[in-house]
């Protein structure tokens, strides 16, 4: 149990490292390959927020949040799987218990992308070059 959870807790940093490295590479590039009116209309410290921003959530919350998700959706997969099994009509409601959740979902996730933008803008440092 004890090589199964340090595997587990090598390659899950294996792939995180891999994957900030690798979103590191292609903002790079991306901005390198901006047009110059990019640089003339974005301050240069809302790049540097992003990228450092991005790069924050890569290497330390993408990994505890995604490890998180994983371990809660296991979870929930096994509750329902031992209450569907313990009384089968509960079959019937969990479809109606996703659509909920789906619509609740959907109808939150805007409201989240503008309050994200608005801190990201409000964040970022005032640079003149």
């Amino acid at each position: 149990l004890i090589i199964v959870g340090c595997l587990r807790t090598f390659t899950f940093g294996y792939f995180t490292i891999r994957a900030s490295s690798s979103l590191h590479d292609r903002m790079f590039e991306a901005v390198i390959a901006s047009p110059l009116h990019f640089f003339e209309e974005v301050p240069l410290g809302r790049i540097m927020n992003r990228f450092s921003k991005d790069l924050d959530y890569c290497d330390d919350m993408l990994p505890r949040t995604l490890f998180d998700f994983l371990q809660l959706m296991l979870m929930i997969v096994g509750a329902l799987a031992l209450l569907v099994y313990s009384i089968p009509w509960f079959a019937i409601a969990i479809p109606f218990a996703f659509a909920i959740f789906g619509f609740l979902i959907w109808a939150y996730m805007p409201a989240s992308r503008y309050m994200k933008r608005i801190e990201g803008t409000s964040r970022s440092p005032t640079m003149n070059t």
